[in-house]
C-alpha cells in the first residue's frame, strides 16, 4: 500500500482493512469520513469497480474493512469532512484460488477418449496456465493440488507419484478443446507420454493463476481410466478355465488310449 497523503497514520492490515487514530481537537464527539474507491485490472480491460460511502465514528482508533475483490489494483480516497483533511491510498489485493470449471467426469475402461478441457473466468485473478495431470487412481484422494513440486513424466516416480503431461498458456485454450493423453508430443516443456497398459489412472485439469508474485491453483477431475476391469478379469478366468478343461480332457483321452495300447 502507498500513502500519498494521510489523515493521521493510516495502517493497512488483512489486505483490505484500515485503522487510524482520530484527531480529538475541539469539542466534537465524532467525525465523518468520505471513502471513494476505484478498482481496475491490467489483465482484464473491461473490469472497472467504483463505490463511495460515508463513515461516522466517535472511536479514538477507528477500523474500516473494505469489500475488495481479489487480484485488483485499487485507488482509495479518504476525506475527513469535519477537518477537510484527505488521504490517497493505492493498494493491490492478492489473487485467490481460480474457479473450478463444471465438468462431467468420464469413467472408462481399457481405452481413454480425448479429454475435454474447460476454461474459467478471470474472476479471482488472471488465468495464466492450464495443466493436465496424470496420477495413479489410488492416489487421487491424497493428491495435493497446491503442491509446487510436481514433476514432468521423466522426473516422477512411476506408479507412486503424479506428473504433468501437458501445459497450455491460457490464451491457447478454447473452451471445450480436446486433448489426447499419450500422443508422445511435447506441450511446452512437458512430454505427453503413452500410458502403461493395464494400469488405473485419474486425469486432472489444473488451473493456475499468477499475479504480483502470488501463485494460486485449483484442480478438477476430468476422467478415470480402469485398465483392467472386473469383466475382463472374469473373461480371462473363464478362458483359462476352459483351456484347463480342454487340457484335462485331452489328458484323459491320451491316458485311455495309452492304457488300451498297454493291455494289447
Amino acid at each position: 500500500v502507498t500513502l500519498l497523503c494521510k489523515v493521521n497514520d493510516f495502517i493497512l492490515f488483512n489486505e483490505s482493512c484500515l485503522k487510524w487514530r482520530r484527531d480529538r481537537f475541539g469539542s466534537r464527539s465524532e467525525d465523518t469520513y468520505s471513502f471513494q474507491i476505484q478498482g481496475q485490472r491490467s489483465y482484464q480491460s473491461e473490469f472497472f469497480f467504483e463505490t463511495s460511502f460515508n463513515y461516522s465514528t466517535a472511536d479514538d482508533a477507528p477500523v474500516v474493512c473494505l469489500n475488495l475483490q481479489p487480484g485488483t489494483n485499487y485507488t482509495v480516497n479518504i476525506t475527513a469532512l469535519t477537518l477537510q483533511h484527505s488521504a490517497h491510498l493505492q493498494l493491490s489485493t492478492a489473487v485467490t484460488d481460480p474457479p473450478v470449471p463444471a465438468v462431467q467426469v468420464m469413467v472408462v475402461e481399457q481405452t481413454l477418449p480425448p479429454l475435454i478441457l474447460r476454461r474459467v473466468e478471470n474472476k479471482n485473478g488472471p488465468i495464466s496456465f492450464y495443466q493436465v495431470v496424470v496420477l495413479p487412481l489410488p492416489l487421487q484422494h491424497s493428491f495435493d493440488c497446491s503442491s509446487q513440486t510436481m514433476r514432468s513424466y521423466f522426473g516422477h516416480r512411476r506408479g507412486s507419484e503424479a506428473y504433468i503431461t501437458a501445459e497450455f498458456l491460457a490464451l491457447d485454450v478454447e473452451d471445450g478443446m480436446r486433448f489426447s493423453v499419450g500422443d508422445r508430443l511435447y506441450y511446452r516443456e512437458y512430454y505427453n507420454a503413452a500410458l502403461e497398459s493395464g494400469k488405473n489412472y485419474s486425469f486432472l485439469l489444473k488451473t493456475i493463476s499468477e499475479w504480483n508474485s502470488v501463485k494460486k491453483q485449483s484442480c478438477v477431475t476430468l476422467a478415470q481410466l480402469k485398465g483392467s476391469s472386473g469383466s475382463v478379469k472374469i473373461m480371462l478366468f473363464l478362458g483359462l478355465a476352459s483351456l484347463g478343461t480342454v487340457g484335462f480332457l485331452l489328458f484323459l483321452c491320451y491316458s485311455l488310449v495309452w492304457s488300451c495300447t498297454i493291455r494289447r
